[in-house]
């Protein structure tokens, strides 16, 4: 379901209708691919496909995002001083030994990783397009009602992915309306009150 989400991210993103943060995107994609090849190396198997797939989408529109000159979006101080946060969560996750600090850097890496697109959905939602925040949010949301033994570990990272593409999906979605109600003309009754 993710997938789809990224698939129409991407094609949004060739048409020039999103313009990605390349600091989100590029953290998005790089703790995936660091679980994956950690699951190689433990021999996890198949499920391991599903954590490359979560990192090789943000890669592709990472990729995407340098040939399509419209879609380009100029990285600022905040953006670059969330991606460097972002680093520091995500190498903690990686060097410690202790899972559940592990878990917290990580989701902490995505969160802070987010936060740009955040900030960009509420303030230019021009730039961003809702669908597939909202596709991606909700297979979060079908992985936390999947989980069988409700643990911590196991339900905050698919909340936290939950809270922000939801987040995001409402920053776009607010956004939106307000220069569609921005563009309409005013009624009789409008411009009776306004006098």
């Amino acid at each position: 379901m993710s997938t789809v989400g990224g698939f129409l991210y991407i094609g949004a993103t060739l048409k020039g209708q999103t313009k990605p943060n390349r600091v989100t995107w590029s953290m998005w994609a790089l703790a995936p691919i660091l679980s994956f090849f950690l699951q190689m190396q433990q021999h996890v198997g198949a499920p391991a496909t599903t954590t490359l797939m979560y990192g090789v989408m943000p890669l592709l529109v990472l990729i995407v995002s340098f040939f399509v000159p419209q879609s380009v979006w100029k990285i600022t101080i905040w953006d670059s001083l969330c991606g460097v946060i972002a680093l520091v969560g995500i190498g903690i996750w990686y060097f410690t030994s202790h899972p559940l600090v592990a878990l917290v850097a990580e989701i902490i890496a995505d969160v802070v990783a987010g936060l740009p697109t955040l900030w960009k959905s509420w303030r230019h939602p021009e730039s961003e397009i809702w669908v597939s925040y909202l596709v991606g949010g909700s297979s979060a949301v079908l992985t936390i009602l999947a989980i069988h033994h409700f643990t911590v570990s196991a339900w905050l990272f698919p909340a936290a992915i939950v809270a922000m593409n939801f987040l995001i999906v409402a920053g776009v979605v607010r956004g939106n309306r307000r220069a569609t109600a921005s563009h309409t003309p005013a009624t009789a009754a409008e411009k009776l009150r306004r006098g």
